[in-house]
């Protein structure tokens, strides 16, 4: 899905996609009480919402950027499989939510 963003024609139904997954990622999350995955899934609620207006494709920034959640999300898997003591830290890249979602 993510690097089908970089695709014109895919953009839309990717976007949507990812949009929904991240949603009901938040919502399990809350039931769950599991907060730093409730945190990162609603900034990425957030910043896909965003890109859901445009018309793409998605920017490499933004891409990657995707990449690096998805990468922290299954850390946070794993620390929920393995009822690991504590959450892996965040990685610090993801803070730097990218600024042009689109490419020009």
């Amino acid at each position: 899905l993510i690097i089908g963003l970089g695709r014109k024609e895919r953009y839309p139904e990717n976007i949507g996609d990812l949009f929904r997954i991240f949603h009901n990622m938040k919502s399990a999350a809350g039931f769950l009480k599991l907060d730093p995955i409730i945190k990162l899934a609603v900034l990425c609620e957030d910043i896909v919402e965003e890109a859901r207006v445009l018309q793409g494709p998605a920017s490499e920034e933004f891409i990657d950027w995707l990449l690096l959640v998805s990468d922290q999300f299954e850390k946070y898997r794993k620390d929920v499989e393995n009822d690991a003591p504590f959450f892996t830290v965040l990685n610090p890249l993801i803070i730097k939510v990218p600024h042009t979602l689109e490419k020009e």
